[in-house]
């Protein structure tokens, strides 16, 4: 009767030991981890493809860097979603921008910013204060370590175990890689949603919206031959990857906090860019998809990007196309120029957008 007793105590005593094996908080387990580096706070991609990340890399997301214009604010922005999430664990850190400032002193820092465009400012900002009050939102609190320090440190810890995915211009990661030349060579692989957008006819009009707002930070990471580079330009992004109606609808339908931040974002962003119906391309979830999975891609091939500072171009000018030079079927980086199962990748992020503000 002892030894059955003793038997008894001894398996719930394991089970008890092992039922935190898989806690937020033990992610050593993991082959692959995952940070992203958003400038969220404008178009609703930025803020999808974030909401995605809760529910599709989960503990597997170790950090989260801002940048371009208002990096704190983004930093808060992005630390309301992943607490309202379930992620109170997952660091948020402030990375390189300007603060709120004039249009001049935007321009003179990011040249090919579009003058017609006017100073940016965070759209999304508003959505978030909405739910949680604009008081709270300005005491929320977000890690002071600089955002290119606190890659470098998870690098150092977590050697060729972090893919890195840049959604927005990639001043964070060449101040880290300037600071931290071996970094390069840490990071597992670099998926940056940029690259270049081509017309009809397959010509290259400019560099994407991301290469272009730093080119000198895109030139830097895009020749280094240390880096493993994936490329997904917004020519992947076709009709087949837009929000529907009916994914309106169901967004619309999660009365929880982030299904009322993402309903209004969204809605936000289709008045200001002059869409009719609320069918947004889905560039920054694509991205993410598939930088953490191999099946969405279907076709890649090599290519050398060149970029060079040209005056008097920007964005929305002819003189843009001088800013970049692609040389297709050779070099170091991956372009991914075809994506598998386009109609199936819609409907998973749409499904996982669903499921992320349903908590």
């Amino acid at each position: 009767m002892k030894h059955i007793i003793f038997f008894v105590i001894l398996f719930f005593s394991c089970l008890f030991l092992c039922s935190g094996c898989n806690t937020p908080n033990r992610i050593e387990n993991h082959e692959t981890f995952y940070w992203i580096d958003t400038d969220i706070g404008f178009d609703s991609d930025d803020l999808m493809a974030l909401l995605l990340a809760t529910e599709v890399l989960g503990e597997r997301l170790i950090g989260v860097s801002t940048n371009l214009y208002d990096p704190l604010e983004k930093a808060k922005m992005s630390r309301v979603i992943l607490d309202y999430a379930g992620f109170k664990n997952i660091p948020v850190y402030a990375g390189s921008g300007l603060e709120k400032t004039s249009i001049k002193k935007f321009q003179d820092k990011y040249p090919y910013w579009p003058p017609q465009f006017g100073a940016p400012y965070s759209l999304q900002a508003q959505s978030v204060k909405n739910i949680l009050g604009s008081l709270n939102f300005e005491k929320l609190k977000v890690s002071q370590t600089p955002a290119h320090e606190a890659l470098n440190l998870a690098l150092k810890k977590n050697p060729n175990k972090i893919v890195v995915i840049a959604l927005g211009p990639l001043t964070n990661i060449a101040k880290a890689i300037e600071e931290s030349p071996q970094s390069a060579k840490l990071i597992k692989r670099l998926a940056i949603m940029g690259g270049w957008k081509e017309d009809q006819k397959g010509n290259i009009v400019r560099p994407g919206y991301n290469t272009i707002m730093d080119l000198t930070a895109s030139s830097k990471i895009f020749s280094n031959n240390d880096l493993k580079i994936d490329l997904i330009t917004t020519n992947l992004i076709t009709n087949d990857l837009r929000l529907s109606d009916e994914d309106f609808v169901k967004i619309s339908e999660q009365d929880s906090p982030l299904g009322k931040i993402l309903k209004t974002d969204i809605s936000n962003w289709a008045i200001e860019i002059g869409l009719k119906d609320k069918k947004l391309w889905l560039y920054d979830p694509v991205a993410l998809m598939v930088a953490s999975n191999n099946e969405w891609i279907k076709e890649t091939e090599p290519v050398d990007v060149e970029l060079k500072h040209y005056a008097g171009a920007h964005m929305k000018n002819k003189l843009a196309a001088k800013l970049i030079k692609v040389k297709k079927g050779t070099g170091h980086i991956r372009n991914i120029s075809k994506i598998n199962k386009p109609h199936q990748l819609q409907k998973r992020i749409a499904d996982g957008l669903v499921k992320s503000i349903a908590k």
